[in-house]
């Protein structure tokens, strides 16, 4: 299990009344990473937009999808590790 997985570091959002997106890690498989991008910007409002702010200041990410990309992955990680228990 990744030491910086969301379940792990962080404490859960609160549900928001606004996203209906149903939660990833309540699902026993992972879900594709739209799905996964759509919750996160719906429950993490602060941190997209952070993200979008970093890249239009020239940021260290070349490509707007990369720190996205980069939740997804660890996600994705802590998922199979789900599976394979």
């Amino acid at each position: 299990m990744c030491s910086e997985d969301y379940r792990s570091g962080r404490a859960r959002s609160p549900k928001s009344s606004r996203s209906r997106i149903p939660d990833p890690y309540d699902y026993d498989v992972a879900v594709g990473i739209r799905h996964f991008s759509d919750w996160w910007q719906a429950n993490h409002p602060d941190e997209a937009a952070t993200d979008e702010t970093t890249i239009a200041d020239g940021g260290r990410e070349a490509e707007p999808q990369s720190a996205m990309r980069t939740r997804y992955e660890k996600y994705r990680k802590h998922m199979l590790n789900k599976q394979v228990r």
